[in-house]
């Protein structure tokens, strides 16, 4: 990037344009920012499932996570729970829990261990363990891979007073308000830090060969930036303008939701420490707990049900309405460079698949950490443009597997996915996927959660067997996991209580 740009402006007050504000003002400290917000474009607001990337964008922003998920009403996330996605199998939690180098085996998965013990190239507890869900030796992949499985199953927090009793890193995320945490960070970082705030639509953009010159608001102001960052989200108020070419993602039928917030009914019994994610005859339902309230929404296929159907099908699965029901539509898909030129694209601007597996946010803040490394000379342009679609595609495939890899015929739609599941051979995609993502190389779905869903979506693991030089390993790893899950097991009866745990831990 060139060394010349001194202010950037940013077209978008939600939590994307937020959220960039605050960490180019901490991080690229020599640009002048401005950020132009709508007063009159409404945010989605129904609640947001997030992944630990989230916490940790938070965390290096300098804000402690007490006191934002204080006042931002969110509430800790350890899974997401799968529900109905196979006849045979009624649940399935896939959660934040990683493989492990087999040289830190023996040691306690709950404390001590740092990043680089998760990180390996050669056969880890991944490997092993979808071993010996091939062979028979175990039954389950959520109950012994996962540490958070007893906590989830009696929901409950893997707190004592303040001693988390879980690895702490990674092993936990959240859901979030995400309108109240984009205020937030705009009020105790953004504009402390010197951004400046500007209420207006833009009215006319003025281009250049190179992106764009200018921007005319409705207030008269004339708005001229060395570079600018479109956070508009689906609008993509800037980019739309510029003729850049979008990849659709053809194969994916969800493509409409009606959302809607609920207030509890009993929060003792509703509100859970994960996200539920209930396949449907059209698509799928996410109940997402917030403090305060409930986010609720019916993704859908449009080209397998009519609008009125989906809403009317959503209506009859809630209670104590809170909101009226929204439509939300989109085409799933990406810009082929979501950089070029003096602008970027950032978050929902740069594209959508759908909400299934909480990547908005993920997408939003590793496009803005991977930007201020632009601007700051660290990566090139076709460097964030590369890692950006590398990001996008994968995400794309493996929420597709998701529906064509489930053995549920209950209507065209399901039967239709299952067809292309077949046509296109998606049990070895996800095989291929499994050997060539491992954790710690920086992709976005790494090995053990592909193998979660070959096991969970009831694949055959023929191929999964290891050779017999990992006799050792294989043992000690089905050993490793028995204990880790006997340990949990007794903590949870025995030190924890309910869903107070919020109360008590956050908001007292």
């Amino acid at each position: 990037m060139h060394n010349n740009i001194k202010n950037i402006t940013i077209v978008g007050g939600g939590t994307a344009g937020w959220l960039a504000a605050a960490w180019f003002s901490k991080f690229n400290k020599n640009l002048k920012i401005t950020l132009i917000e709508s007063p009159t474009i409404p945010p989605i607001g129904v609640g947001e499932a997030v992944t630990p990337h989230v916490a940790i964008f938070f965390e290096k922003l300098g804000i402690n996570e007490k006191d934002w998920m204080k006042h931002t009403g969110a509430v800790y996330k350890y899974a997401n729970k799968f529900v109905n996605w196979n006849t045979n199998k009624k649940s399935e939690y896939s959660s934040f829990n990683y493989p492990l180098n087999s040289s830190v085996l023996l040691r306690d998965i709950d404390h001590g261990l740092n990043f680089d013990d998760f990180i390996t190239n050669d056969i880890n507890t991944a490997d092993t363990f979808m071993h010996l869900l091939a062979t028979g030796e175990i039954d389950k992949f959520d109950e012994y891979f996962h540490s958070q499985f007893s906590y989830m199953e009696n929901n409950v927090a893997p707190f004592d007073n303040n001693d988390y009793l879980l690895n702490k890193n990674y092993s936990w995320s959240q859901h979030i308000n995400a309108e109240l945490a984009a205020e937030y960070i705009r009020d105790n970082v953004a504009i402390p830090n010197g951004v400046e705030h500007i209420k207006a639509n833009v009215v006319e953009i003025v281009k250049t060969n190179q992106g764009i010159d200018k921007i005319i608001l409705d207030n008269g102001v004339i708005n001229h930036s060395d570079f600018y960052i479109d956070a508009s989200g689906f609008k993509r108020i800037l980019a739309s303008e510029l003729g850049w070419n979008f990849k659709e993602y053809k194969k994916h039928p969800i493509r409409s939701a009606w959302v809607a917030q609920t207030d509890y009914n009993d929060i003792e019994s509703e509100l859970v420490n994960y996200t539920q994610s209930i396949a449907e005859p059209f698509g799928w339902r996410f109940k997402i707990g917030l403090y305060h309230r409930m986010g609720n929404g019916y993704s859908y296929s449009p080209n397998h049900c009519s609008d009125d159907t989906a809403k009317e099908y959503f209506l009859n699965q809630l209670s104590n309405i809170k909101t009226t029901p929204r439509k939300l539509s989109w085409i799933p898909g990406r810009f082929e460079n979501p950089l070029q030129g003096n602008v970027a694209t950032i978050g929902l601007s740069i594209g959508f698949v759908e909400a299934l597996e909480a990547t908005s946010l993920l997408i939003i803040t590793e496009s803005i950490r991977e930007l201020s490394e632009v601007l700051n000379n660290k990566k090139t342009i076709e460097e964030f443009n590369n890692h950006t679609n590398r990001k996008f595609d994968i995400i794309a495939d493996f929420i597709l597997v998701h529906y064509t890899l489930s053995d549920r015929t209950d209507t065209e739609f399901w039967k239709d996915m299952q067809d292309l599941g077949k046509k296109e051979n998606h049990s070895d995609l996800v095989y291929e996927y499994f050997k060539k993502l491992k954790f710690g190389q920086g992709d976005v779905f790494p090995d053990f959660m592909w193998g979660q869903v070959a096991h969970g979506w009831g694949q055959n693991l023929d191929k999964w067997i290891l050779d017999s030089k990992y006799n050792d390993l294989i043992k000690l790893t089905c050993l490793h996991y028995n204990n880790s899950k006997c340990r949990h097991e007794i903590i949870s009866r025995s030190r924890l209580t309910n869903y107070k745990w919020l109360t008590q831990h956050i908001y007292n």
